[in-house]
C-alpha cells in the first residue's frame, strides 16, 4: 500500500482519556464542571465550551455555542444546528445495550427537539428514550446561543450511580454555518464505536462535599 493511500491517524487514536465527572443537580459553566478542550487532539478548531454532571436523577449539560444560531433541519441534521450525545452507561467500550445515541435540536423542526435516535442492534430488546421526559432549553443571543439539557436516570438504559462509577460520554456539535466540532473523536462512525468514547469517573467525593456544604 503506498504511503498517501494510508488513513490519517490522529493523537486519540493511541491511547483512550479518562476523566472525573463531578456532581452537581444543575447544570453549570464552570470548573470543576467544564469537559476538557481536546480539539488540538484531533485537529479540529472549537467553537463550544460543554459542561457535564451528574447526579443520582441523571446528567446535565450546558453548551455555550460560540456560533450564532442559522437553522435547523430533521432527519437531514447535520445541515443545521444540532447536537449528538453518545452515552455509554457503563464504559464497556464495546456494542451492549448501554450504548445511547441522543438528538438535540436548539429549536423543534417538525416536532422534533431531543430524541433518542439510537441504532439498537437486532438482539437489544430495550425501549428508546420516551422524549416527553427529556428536558432542553435553548437561550438564544446574537451571536451565540446556550443549551441546557437534562438525561433522567429512567430513560438512561443501566445508568445507576449508587452502583456504576464509570460512563463513557462524547459528543459532536454541529453548526448551521457547515462547522463540526467533535470531542473525542473524528471517525464518521464513532457512534458505532464507544472506543473512540472518552470514560468518565462518577466523582462521588464531589458529591459528598456538596451535601455537606
Amino acid at each position: 500500500m503506498e504511503l498517501s493511500n494510508l488513513p490519517s491517524f490522529q493523537p486519540l487514536s493511541f491511547f483512550s482519556c479518562s476523566f472525573d465527572l463531578a456532581f452537581s443537580e444543575e447544570p453549570l459553566l464552570k470548573k470543576p464542571f467544564l469537559l476538557p478542550e481536546l480539539s488540538a487532539l484531533i485537529d479540529e478548531d472549537s467553537f463550544s465550551t460543554v459542561s457535564c454532571s451528574w447526579s443520582f436523577k441523571g446528567l446535565h449539560f450546558y453548551i455555550d455555542v460560540q456560533r450564532p444560531f442559522v437553522e435547523v433541519f430533521y432527519p437531514d441534521f447535520s445541515k443545521g444546528d444540532a447536537l449528538e450525545l453518545f452515552i455509554d452507561t457503563y464504559n464497556m467500550q464495546s456494542s451492549t445495550p448501554y450504548l445511547h445515541h441522543f438528538l438535540y435540536l436548539p429549536k423543534p423542526f417538525e416536532g422534533v427537539s431531543f430524541k433518542e435516535i439510537t441504532r439498537l442492534r437486532a438482539d437489544v430488546n430495550r425501549p428508546l428514550a420516551d422524549s416527553n421526559h427529556l428536558k432542553g432549553k435553548t437561550t438564544f443571543f446574537d451571536d451565540h446561543y446556550h443549551m441546557e439539557l437534562f438525561l433522567p436516570k429512567e430513560e438512561l438504559y443501566g445508568f445507576d450511580p449508587e452502583e456504576g462509577k464509570h460512563i463513557g460520554l462524547s459528543y459532536r456539535l454541529h453548526s448551521g454555518r457547515g462547522e463540526k466540532a467533535n470531542f473525542s473523536s473524528t471517525d464518521f462512525k464513532y457512534d458505532h464505536h464507544p472506543k473512540f468514547w472518552a470514560g468518565f469517573e462518577l466523582f462521588k467525593e464531589h458529591y459528598e462535599i456538596h451535601k455537606i456544604t
